[in-house]
């Protein structure tokens, strides 16, 4: 029966990824929201071509390019591929197609997995598939390390988190995620020496990356995160502006979350959160998501990392699995290129990020049982 199950999985899998290659290969879904954009695959060429590949056709000044600097010094060194740019961008891009496919499986109905195919096509993904931007390969390594810890191959989670992070800076966010979890589990003395030897590198590493922080761009029109609200003030008058200050913008996106989760705990509202035996894995996503969202720039694709949490609205009442579903699609596609109007699918995803927190926190209990998945298996 297992063997059948794989099976059938394996062929669901693969039906996705086929249906992904032809919509990103042959239609270009993209160009639906993204009609402007000339230079295909963009961001991968940049590092690319900052790596000594060549046919590129990028011109790069590759002291200016702030991300992949581990990246870069690895495939500077694999000088066999240095002359087939789009074969390395095809293959990259397949390996994460396959990833979503995958992804698109094993959520748990047919309307959810229609739902995942939808924000896949949305202006938020068309944007990352387009400019083929590192952050596919950020998702296919938090993906593996996330599969790997919750099969108790801690230490390799971690380092792969770890790698991913040396991408650039918010996947640490997961690698301190999992290492608190690792932590607060009874597993030998010398595992937990090396997660915190690991820890210390990687944040030295992280300090040297914020110093160019001031560096990264500022255009919030296709950004989301706390910090965003007070920019839409500016682009009403003057169609510019710069990221508010960071502790303000962290403050007001707190208060925000308390305006709304406020009302959802205390009305009868909060009778429609059944209490349920969560997915450890759908949920570490979405704490990882929250991360990502509180960093302030976050550019809309982004969204990608959200996805994996769609498999938490799966016992929800019917009601509740519309007002979700809505807020998905809102969140997803009132993004780029819509500019303005995307401060009601900021809105939007606020409420989804409060309604998933909520959920979170009445299941709180289930979620800590789980927490003894692999306690006796070997690090």
């Amino acid at each position: 029966m297992l063997r059948t199950s794989w099976r059938k999985i394996s062929t669901m899998t693969i039906f996705w990824w086929l249906l992904l290659l032809i919509l990103t290969f042959n239609i270009r879904f993209y160009l639906v929201f993204l009609p402007n954009e000339e230079k295909m695959f963009g961001d991968s060429k940049a590092i690319l071509a900052c790596s000594n590949f060549k046919d590129t056709g990028f011109p790069w000044k590759c002291t200016d390019y702030l991300y992949g600097r581990f990246l870069r010094e690895l495939l500077g060194q694999v000088t066999f591929l240095h002359s087939h740019t789009n074969v390395v961008i095809f293959i990259t891009l397949s390996i994460f197609l396959l990833f979503v496919a995958h992804l698109l499986t094993t959520l748990q109905t047919f309307q959810q997995q229609v739902l995942g195919l939808v924000l896949f096509l949305s202006p938020a993904m068309a944007l990352l598939v387009q400019r083929a931007n590192l952050d596919i390969l950020i998702f296919t390594l938090s993906w593996l390390a996330i599969r790997l810890f919750l099969r108790g191959r801690i230490s390799l989670s971690l380092f792969i988190a770890f790698l991913a992070s040396s991408f650039k800076i918010y996947p640490m966010a997961l690698f301190l995620l999992l290492v608190g979890i690792a932590l607060f589990k009874e597993v030998s003395a010398k595992a937990k020496i090396f997660w915190v030897l690991l820890t210390v590198f990687a944040l030295w590493s992280a300090l040297i990356d914020i110093r160019n922080i001031p560096w990264l761009p500022s255009d919030a029109r296709n950004s989301f995160g706390l910090r965003i609200f007070g920019e839409y003030f500016t682009y009403l008058f003057s169609g510019s502006g710069y990221q508010m200050f960071p502790l303000f913008g962290i403050f007001l996106g707190v208060l925000i979350f308390i305006f709304i989760i406020a009302p959802i705990i205390s009305a009868k509202f909060y009778s429609y959160f059944p209490k349920y035996e969560v997915s450890l894995e759908s949920t570490i996503w979405l704490l990882y998501f929250l991360a990502i969202f509180a960093s302030g720039i976050s550019i809309d694709y982004r969204l990608l990392f959200l996805l994996p949490s769609l498999n938490l609205m799966t016992e929800l009442n019917k009601q509740m699995r519309y007002v979700v579903t809505i807020l998905f699609v809102l969140s997803f596609y009132l993004s780029y290129p819509f500019e303005i109007l995307q401060v009601f699918g900021d809105i939007a995803l606020f409420m989804l990020l409060s309604f998933n927190i909520v959920l979170l926190y009445k299941n709180r209990e289930s979620f800590f049982r789980q927490t003894n998945l692999w306690r006796s298996s070997p690090s």
